[in-house]
């Protein structure tokens, strides 16, 4: 995949929607446009927040030029009365809006959860100008109607009282146990999403907006869609029921369905490669990312200093317990910054990542966080190519990486000097530690200690 400019660091401009200025960003640079349509809680300054948001969109804007937008009430953009933040053909004007100032004559759409409202709408209305229509998480009607069992029966949410009490809580976030389940518990996740949720409106104008969408119908406009169409949606989404994006699939023209993993309704969690992957396949025919049988990527292992003294120190029943605590910060953080666990060898993990710097930070993290549990690890880091055998990993690379995490001392990330030259001009501080002889690897290296933060 070829770089692209970090998220963080794209220009923020400005559309104008009749009085209204709306905040968008352009990035990447590819010979596709796609447009990412959001849904209630999607922001730009959200996504520096969250490294699995950040690394999906990048993701992204590797096959395309893609232009993400603050919908009007929300986010950068100016604020405006809750009824007109809901109101499907306010959100149809902001999406008019942006792709004009972008100078998109037409464009991919990449539309979540009720973001897939104004997207259908759009490409029913302007086909000339919608070249493609992805949906994720989304749905075309939220409740049941006559011919419509796929609706819930009444609207489950929350009275106002309750988002008064917990949106935008930082502790205790409204719907964090089904935004997404996989993390739930990681109180890091909870501060952001409450954050999002407050950028995203006022309790009362988020509350009017939920009530607009639930019921909201855009079934009649699915017939008039005539653009290659991909549905996504996780099997487990407590948020959208997978039925409802089955008959959204069922009812376009032609759309594929896919069903993801899991029960994530913020896909970039748990499925973010997959969803850009087959956005990607959907758009240009090819899918990149995947796993070959030789891969270049960054290794990453872990172990738990002096796990023998903890465990004669707590006994077997307590030793159980922290090790499956442990096992579920690992899993947290690993989901969070993009790594794929290989699998847990005696008291640490091994894992793959694409991004040398996502590595880097989710072994900073982890350091940090399993010293709440009284553990501390160890962790090496090497960049090389390793041989992918289904479940599992084998090469030097993966040596090296084990290797290099037995010299590293408690808390301490050591990394291989191949890693520091290509975190050259990126955010990492690496300070020496001289040349070591490893067991097993022919040629002294060159090591670094990732500096404490």
């Amino acid at each position: 995949m070829r770089a692209v400019t970090a998220v963080r660091d794209a220009a923020v401009l400005y559309a104008r929607a009749g009085d209204v200025n709306i905040a968008y960003q352009v990035l990447g640079s590819g010979s596709i446009d796609l447009v990412y349509v959001p849904g209630m809680l999607n922001v730009i300054e959200a996504t520096a927040e969250e490294p699995a948001l950040e690394r999906h969109l990048e993701r992204m804007a590797t096959f395309a030029r893609m232009v993400m937008f603050d919908k009007r009430g929300t986010g950068l953009s100016d604020r405006v009365s809750a009824e007109e933040m809901a109101d499907p053909e306010s959100r149809l004007a902001d999406l008019v809006a942006v792709m004009d100032a972008a100078e998109l004559s037409e464009a991919a759409l990449f539309a979540t959860a009720d973001g897939a409202i104004p997207a259908i709408l759009f490409a029913a209305e302007h086909p000339e100008r919608v070249t493609a229509l992805v949906i994720v998480e989304g749905t075309a009607r939220y409740l049941a109607a006559d011919g419509y069992p796929e609706g819930f029966s009444h609207d489950p949410v929350a009275p106002l009282g309750a988002w008064n009490q917990r949106w935008g809580n930082e502790v205790d976030p409204i719907a964090v146990e089904v935004l997404a389940p996989s993390v739930a518990d990681d109180p890091r996740w909870r501060r952001v999403l409450g954050r999002m949720q407050r950028r995203s409106g006022t309790p009362r104008a988020a509350f009017t907006f939920w009530r607009t969408f639930a019921g909201t119908d855009v079934r009649d406009a699915l017939a008039g869609v005539r653009a290659p169409t991909l549905v996504m949606h996780a099997p487990g989404d407590r948020m959208i029921p997978v039925a409802q994006a089955r008959a959204l699939a069922r009812d376009i023209p032609g759309a594929r369905f896919v069903e993801l993993d899991g029960a994530d309704h913020f896909h970039w969690f748990t499925n973010g490669e997959r969803v850009a992957a087959e956005t990607q396949e959907l758009l240009t025919g090819r899918r990149g990312g995947g796993a070959g049988a030789r891969r270049l990527c960054t290794v990453v292992f872990t172990d738990i200093v002096a796990s023998t003294s903890r465990l004669s120190e707590v006994g077997d029943v307590r030793w159980r317990d922290l090790l499956t605590s442990h096992e579920r910060i690992v899993r947290v953080q690993l989901l969070r910054y993009g790594g794929r666990e290989v699998n847990f060898l005696g008291d640490g993990v091994l894992a793959l990542f694409e991004d040398p710097q996502a590595a880097l930070e989710c072994a900073a993290e982890l350091t940090g966080a399993v010293r709440e549990l009284g553990l501390e690890i160890r962790v090496g880091v090497h960049t090389g190519v390793v041989e992918v055998r289904e479940a599992d990993v084998a090469g030097m690379s993966i040596h090296i990486a084990a290797r290099v995490m037995s010299a590293a001392g408690p808390s301490e990330v050591l990394v291989t000097r191949t890693v520091r030259d290509v975190m050259l001009g990126l955010d990492a501080e690496l300070e020496p530690r001289g040349s070591h002889s490893l067991k097993g690897v022919p040629d002294p290296l060159e090591l670094f200690a990732l500096k404490r933060g």
